[in-house]
């Protein structure tokens, strides 16, 4: 997921406080969900767009780091880990910086 969803929020504050506050709430949400529920695969990405699977940088370009791991993922590998049980399946973006390939199509 988008750590900034555009299309289906209900806030579009323009107050970067809020927005970074937002993105570290989703954060430790995450790491919650990922200590509760190891078995359920974790992405999000510090990027603005709607949907993983069709934003071409989300899917192959942006690299996100794993979770316990000083190594990073993209998202096509980290659902391929997901479905076949083969390595990492959570991945949480650094939240104070945009991802850098977030635009980059």
């Amino acid at each position: 997921m988008s750590a900034q969803d555009n299309i289906i929020r209900i806030c579009y504050s323009d107050d970067p406080d809020f927005w970074s506050e937002w993105k570290a709430e989703l954060a430790a949400i995450g790491t919650i969900m990922i200590q509760d529920r190891p078995d359920i695969g974790f992405y999000v990405a510090n990027c603005e767009y709607h949907v993983s699977n069709t934003f071409a940088p989300a899917w192959s370009k942006m690299q996100v780091p794993i979770v316990g791991s000083d190594d990073t993922i993209l998202l096509k590998d980290l659902i391929y880990n997901f479905v076949y049980d083969a390595g990492p399946i959570h991945a949480i973006d650094n939240m104070d910086t945009v991802n850098q390939n977030c635009y980059d199509v």
